[in-house]
């Protein structure tokens, strides 16, 4: 099997995404991303975050992608989850993502960031 193929399992269960932190779990380098999406069989959508090419395009992707890009301990937040499941209209250029872990990126204009206390609950 090849690094593709490897990948491609985890990927179509995730909205089509893999993240280096996924490929390091299937033992493929953070560099084979980097290969593939040269070749044009991924996409790089964020640092560290990558999108097959041949995807099945879904309404609720940029709310994946929100959550990859913060990373494992993220979580959709607020007006974001009913946005999501059509319970109420809302502003859709913002996606609201909370996360117990602190996070050092900067993101797309789109995402805010909502820190938690993972002691709140």
């Amino acid at each position: 099997m090849t690094y593709y193929d490897d990948i491609y399992e985890r990927a179509v269960d995730n909205y089509y995404l893999i993240t280096t932190e996924d490929a390091k779990e299937l033992n493929v380098p953070g560099v084979e991303l980097a290969k593939l999406a040269k070749r044009g069989r991924l996409e790089n959508l964020a640092r560290g975050l990558y999108r097959l090419s041949r995807y099945v395009p879904s309404e609720f992707d940029a709310y994946a992608i929100a959550v990859a890009s913060v990373g494992r301990a993220a979580y959709l937040y607020g007006e974001s989850v009913l946005a999501m499941l059509r319970l109420t209209p809302t502003n859709p250029e913002r996606i609201f993502v909370a996360t117990t872990v602190r996070v050092r990126k900067k993101f797309p204009e789109g995402i805010r960031l909502v820190p938690q206390n993972e002691h709140a609950f």
